[in-house]
């Protein structure tokens, strides 16, 4: 059992650095994606097609470059991370931009029609948005950004090629020492996922919901 308990401690303590990460870029991303896609609804033709872009070029870099870009090249204009604030950022940026993409499908998922009927009844632009569009837009969204949520958490291990001792870096580390290979890559497997395939459920589950009760699922799922 000594080379169990040798496993399992590296192991946790990578998953606490995993968890930590996931979850501040989860939050981040959320936030900035909601934001930004709210905006995209209420915004002039001029910041859509900026916001359309930037949108773009994230999401058709790829997420690596995107993170050695923060690490790398950042430093030469005076703005340095460490390697767990360049995954928080990189990953956030990357998030954040995903996520504006599925609130906007979202928006875009709501027909076009209710938004005349509101107009027509003495409802501001920004009242229909705010009562009519967002709310409805919502379930739309929901399934895709739960999708999202769980290829962020499978994307943080990435980090590991900066020297973030997050639990990828930890379970090489134990192979390093034990020649384990095969139990700690199972051991990280049934631990990515215990986390990830309860969402992924619930992200069907209430796609299926909707879909029977004629709702679209939103666009821009990874």
């Amino acid at each position: 059992m000594e080379w169990y308990t040798g496993m399992v401690a590296p192991l946790m303590r990578g998953l606490l650095v995993t968890v930590e990460l996931a979850t501040l870029v989860l939050v981040l991303g959320s936030i900035g994606g909601v934001l930004f896609g709210v905006l995209w609804g209420i915004a002039g033709p001029v910041v859509r097609a900026a916001m359309t872009i930037a949108i773009m070029l994230s999401r058709g870099i790829p997420l690596l470059v995107q993170v050695f870009i923060v690490f790398f090249v950042l430093p030469f204009f005076g703005v340095e991370f460490t390697g767990f604030t360049t995954a928080v950022v990189a990953l956030s940026l990357f998030a954040a931009a995903t996520i504006t993409e599925i609130v906007r499908g979202g928006i875009l998922a709501v027909p076009h029609g209710q938004m005349d009927a509101a107009r027509s009844v003495g409802f501001t632009y920004y009242q229909v948005m705010r009562i009519v569009i967002f709310p409805q837009a919502f379930r739309s969204i929901l399934p895709p950004l739960i999708t999202q949520f769980v290829f962020l958490i499978k994307a943080t291990s990435i980090i590991s090629l900066l020297g973030v001792p997050e639990i990828m870096l930890a379970g090489r580390e134990v192979i390093e020492r034990t020649l384990l290979g095969f139990q700690v890559m199972a051991m990280i497997w049934l631990i990515y996922t215990a986390i990830c395939y309860p969402l992924t459920i619930v992200g069907r589950r209430l796609e299926a919901n909707f879909q029977r009760r004629g709702f679209r699922p939103a666009l821009g799922e990874p």
